[in-house]
């Protein structure tokens, strides 16, 4: 399993995007991750939050940074 610490998904929609991040997360112990599609933001954010995992969001100004603040192991 590689480790890794953060995860670019700028120009990537849903679902796919939203796909990448899931993997991203559970498989590879992402803990950033950088987007700019609202939907995916939402969906995502929705998802962490129903596996209680906390995070916190920074918005940039052309895009979202998630920083998930208890990484899965």
């Amino acid at each position: 399993m590689s480790v890794e610490t953060q995860f670019d998904a700028i120009g990537l929609v849903c679902p796919l995007a939203f796909v990448m991040l899931k993997k991203h997360l559970l498989h590879h112990n992402v803990d950033k991750f950088l987007l700019d599609d609202k939907v995916t933001l939402y969906n995502f954010t929705q998802y962490l939050e129903k596996r209680g995992i906390r995070y916190k969001t920074v918005t940039h100004p052309t895009f979202f940074e998630v920083n998930v603040l208890n990484v899965l192991k």
